[in-house]
């Protein structure tokens, strides 16, 4: 959340394209350019790792009761896939 509002406050000085390339396409992000963050890709690549591996082996999320989390993580991991592949 803290990348999205960094971004989007930084394009009315910046622009749109060189926000996106500074905060959303960057592998590290520099704050101040003191403090080193994640930039977006290496945050896409965290979140998509977590959810792929939680959907794999939660042993719980595989019953008929859990069916639309699993569906909502299912939904949100090829949104992430979908989002690695277009920004390549």
């Amino acid at each position: 959340m803290v990348l999205v509002v960094l971004g989007t406050l930084a394009q009315r000085d910046i622009g749109l394209y060189a926000s996106q390339q500074k905060y959303f396409s960057a592998n590290i992000t520099w704050l101040g350019g003191i403090i080193p963050v994640p930039g977006g890709r290496i945050t896409m690549i965290i979140m998509l790792v977590n959810l792929t591996f939680m959907v794999l082996f939660k042993q719980n999320l595989w019953k008929i009761k859990k069916i639309g989390v699993l569906i909502m993580h299912i939904g949100a991991l090829l949104l992430l896939i979908g989002g690695g592949l277009t920004a390549i």
